[in-house]
């Protein structure tokens, strides 16, 4: 039986100061989203500190352990994920 390969996506997303500095420290290890991309485990997350409408330079990378979807009936609402995340060691192709 042949194996399907699944695709790895690369998705860069805004974060602010006060979010980003807790995923830089490793005290916050998900993210709540919009679910407006094909978000899959093993997808990288490139997240740059984005503040008063522009980047600031700084970045990490992250990688999808785990996506949280489809619970209305306990609060998170349709259209909704929580993207649970960990380092990424690798290097981001630009």
């Amino acid at each position: 039986m042949k194996k399907e390969v699944q695709k790895i996506n690369s998705h860069t997303l805004k974060i602010l100061p006060k979010y980003f500095d807790e995923v830089v420290k490793k005290r916050k290890a998900c993210e709540l989203r919009k679910n407006d991309r094909d978000f899959r485990v093993g997808d990288a997350l490139h997240l740059r500190e984005f503040n008063n409408g522009e980047f600031t330079g700084r970045e990490c990378s992250r990688v999808i352990t785990h996506i949280l979807r489809d619970c209305e009936q306990y609060g998170l609402k349709r259209g909704f994920v929580i993207l649970s995340m960990t380092p990424h060691l690798g290097r981001f192709k630009k």
